[in-house]
């Protein structure tokens, strides 16, 4: 069973090897300026999600940007 596990391992390993990245960036893209932004964390804990979407929101406010908590 440990020899079929190294085996998948090996497999996986080597088909991740040859993966090739290219950009799909538009250079005469300017990008946008948003104004407004919902802030949504999903987390099992409501206690992370909550910590997450203020520390968020503190740092797009930070930015001049109007951001509010999703709760």
């Amino acid at each position: 069973m440990r020899k079929l596990y190294v085996l998948l391992l090996c497999a996986t390993l080597t088909g991740c090897a040859s993966t090739k990245v290219s950009s799909l960036k538009d250079p005469r893209y300017e990008g946008v300026r948003f104004s407004r932004v919902l802030v949504f964390g999903q987390y099992e804990k409501i206690a992370t999600q909550k910590a997450f979407e203020d520390d968020m929101v503190e740092d797009l406010r930070s930015r001049h940007i109007d951001a509010k908590p999703s709760y």
